[in-house]
């Protein structure tokens, strides 16, 4: 199981993206993968591609770094004149029922023109792996290496 359990736990709370979002429709943009409405929040440097919502096989879990059974894997590519990465925030839902929410773990900075790949771990907040049908993108924020989570969380 990787950290963002205890990011989440430490930052959902502050989260205002749930406020932000009000009574506005998520767009569906994969089978069982949304994107929340982006209410206030406004569009940032990355652009954000989800791959993938369900199971994870022994591959995707040895390659992210994870023990959580489900997740969402999603791209990444930088427009931004500086380095970063995407740290994605993600509600796990189970039919029109929130199951649990979580910020993506470990994740590389890329520079301008780069992109890469991220995962957030279908985990609830004391850790435990969630029973889920769909993932909603509801916002992220960037990260960098030298100086850790800008406090601002840009559309999904």
């Amino acid at each position: 199981m990787t950290s963002s359990a205890s990011t989440a736990a430490a930052t959902t709370a502050s989260n205002p993206t749930a406020a932000a979002t009000g009574t506005a429709k998520p767009t569906t943009v994969d089978g069982n993968i949304t994107i929340a409405a982006a209410g206030d929040l406004q569009s940032g440097p990355m652009k954000i591609t989800p791959l993938y919502c369900g199971k994870l096989t022994a591959a995707q879990q040895a390659r992210f770094g994870t023990t959580a059974v489900g997740g969402l894997i999603y791209r990444y590519a930088n427009h931004a004149s500086a380095s970063g990465a995407a740290k994605l925030y993600v509600g796990f839902t189970n039919g029109t029922t929130v199951a649990g929410e979580n910020y993506a773990g470990q994740v590389s900075d890329i520079t301008d023109g780069q992109s890469a790949e991220g995962e957030v771990d279908a985990i609830g907040i004391s850790g435990q792996d969630l029973t889920f049908t769909g993932c909603e993108v509801m916002s992220y924020a960037l990260y960098t290496t030298a100086t850790g989570l800008d406090p601002v969380s840009y559309a999904g």
